[in-house]
């Protein structure tokens, strides 16, 4: 954890530097920030391996090919864009760049436009025009823009006195900054949580055997889903990969978990009434009707004092 804590400073202060120098510094300084961030603190090398489902040598294409496929991030992104309630800018910016590309398509490796998988080989046939975004709301094709500028920039495909090109790296700066900042970053400032396997770990948080950083700044401070339940309000809503949490759905949750565990409740109910401690009013409130459902269907004695 200290290694991913120390990669995430030197995130931030990239993604500081790259406030202040001209578009073509910012944008080196931005997408430093924000590959940085993919490698170190969203997925690890074995995450990646098995959604390539190969044995090849991870790269940050993989990467770029894992963020275009995730859903999440996606569903998050076109709602940013829809709503724009972060930044007012940003619709116009992308509205903006979708008409810029669609008279001036991006001169790059045409493959892997519109294109989520990691296989080359295996990308079906289509229509779509390279180089240009469908829609303000086209995430896919719009990390594959910025690493395609990325790659021109960094191999001197780029040149500063040159308008088109500038105002490539424009539009890239200002996306992948917004895009740093207001999900990335704000992401990982409300909670960290592992492991990155999502399906594991949603089953195993459940069930109370794994834990999450309870802390807004990500560091210390672990908990199960049962010590969750006795959080103060202001540490919610917990972030879970998919969505987040509010106080009253987790209590829901680990109410559905002690349902269904029937007659063998008995050792989830020891570990919640542990959680506890001596928050006995609170262990009452949330979870009383269920421990009388259960001591009542399964002749059970689990008792909240």
């Amino acid at each position: 954890m200290k290694q991913v804590e120390k990669y995430y400073s030197l995130i931030k202060n990239w993604h500081s530097k790259a406030s202040e120098e001209d578009y073509f510094a910012r944008f080196m300084f931005e997408y430093m920030a924000f590959i940085a961030f993919l490698t170190t603190q969203w997925k690890s090398e074995e995450d990646i391996m098995q959604l390539k489902q190969n044995h090849g040598r991870v790269t940050d294409r993989d990467y770029i090919q894992a963020l275009k496929y995730d859903p999440y991030l996606n569903d998050f992104w076109v709602d940013l864009t829809l709503r724009s309630t972060k930044d007012k800018d940003l619709a116009k910016n992308l509205k903006d760049l979708v008409a810029f590309l669609k008279q001036e398509p991006l001169k790059s490796d045409d493959r892997w436009w519109h294109f989520d998988g990691f296989d080359i080989n295996q990308k079906p046939r289509t229509k779509k025009r390279a180089g240009v975004l469908e829609s303000v709301g086209d995430f896919s094709n719009l990390v594959e823009f910025w690493y395609a500028v990325r790659n021109n920039l960094f191999h001197g495909g780029k040149n500063p006195s040159i308008e088109r090109d500038k105002e490539l790296v424009r539009f890239a700066f200002l996306t992948l900054h917004f895009f740093v900042e207001k999900v990335l970053l704000e992401l990982k400032e409300l909670r960290r949580v592992y492991p990155a396997t999502w399906e594991d770990f949603w089953h195993r948080f459940k069930s109370g055997e794994a834990e999450i950083n309870t802390k807004p700044d990500g560091r210390g401070a672990t908990g199960n889903i049962y010590e969750c339940a006795f959080l103060e309000e202001h540490r919610y809503p917990i972030l879970l990969l998919d969505r987040q949490l509010s106080h009253q759905e987790i209590i829901h949750i680990i109410n559905d978990e002690l349902a269904m565990s029937g007659d063998m409740a008995g050792e989830k109910w020891s570990r919640i009434k542990s959680a506890a401690g001596s928050k006995k009013k609170e262990l009452e409130a949330y979870f009383g009707q269920t421990i009388e459902s259960l001591n009542k269907a399964f002749a059970l004695s689990l008792k909240i004092k």
